[in-house]
């Protein structure tokens, strides 16, 4: 400060409830050691409730459940305030409440934003996405074709079908047991899929693949392939 007159502000963040007294104090001297002190009391008539933690859904989440999805958070008011809960849908008021709730919705993509209000203020919001998706993927296989004969390097390569495809897991059984062999973690929906090449020997064999989307549907092709290897020459 300079001068005859002059102004000073300072940005100062208390954590104190409602009704709590707050005493500023400023001083003030000049080269001639000569001072001034003014008190100033503020009490609190409200704090703003805290952003609420929302627990589920998780940001991110997809799931095949459309009803009676959890609407799970937690809410915290310094002045002990009852919160009323605001839930919004895609940037729509979809319903308020003093607990936990539910949503029922169809499938699709969705962006949750929670905030609360104590009767005086609003919290900030709180968001998050998630996905509901209830149709299982589509899995057309490609080659080698059902019924053909093959080569003792086996390659077998597929299409999927699905807005959230994850992971195409291959099935055989060149051992005589019907089990998993290898699995593409991130497969690609509507383009051809190759599965890393296996070396069978003679056998007749079939094989088919299962796909998991991100929601946990999965789905194998309508029905199994049928190959045959044959590599010894006729006698």
């Amino acid at each position: 400060l300079s001068g005859t007159s002059n102004e000073f502000s300072q940005n100062i963040t208390i954590s104190c409830g409602k009704g709590c007294l707050i005493n500023f104090t400023a001083r003030v001297n000049d080269t001639a050691n000569n001072f001034a002190m003014n008190d100033t009391i503020i009490t609190v008539s409200n704090s703003v409730p805290a952003t609420p933690i929302i627990l589920h859904p998780t940001n991110n989440l997809y799931t095949s459940k459309q009803a009676n999805i959890s609407l799970n958070v937690t809410a915290k008011d310094v002045d002990n305030d009852v919160l009323n809960i605001s839930y919004y849908i895609n940037g729509k008021l979809n319903q308020t409440s003093l607990v936990n709730t539910t949503l029922n919705v169809s499938d699709g993509y969705y962006i949750l934003n929670v905030s609360t209000y104590d009767g005086f203020a609003n919290s900030s919001n709180a968001t998050v996405n998630f996905t509901i998706d209830t149709i299982n993927p589509a899995v057309r296989l490609g080659s080698p074709a059902n019924n053909s004969f093959n080569a003792a390097t086996f390659t077998a390569s597929i299409t999927p079908a699905d807005t959230n495809i994850g992971n195409c897991t291959l099935y055989h059984n060149f051992s005589g047991t019907w089990k998993s062999n290898v699995t593409i973690t991130n497969a690609l929906s509507g383009v051809s899929n190759l599965f890393p090449s296996i070396t069978v020997n003679d056998s007749l064999f079939v094989w088919d693949v299962q796909c998991n989307d991100l929601a946990g549907n999965s789905a194998f092709n309508g029905s199994n392939f049928s190959v045959r290897v044959d590599l010894t020459s006729p006698s």
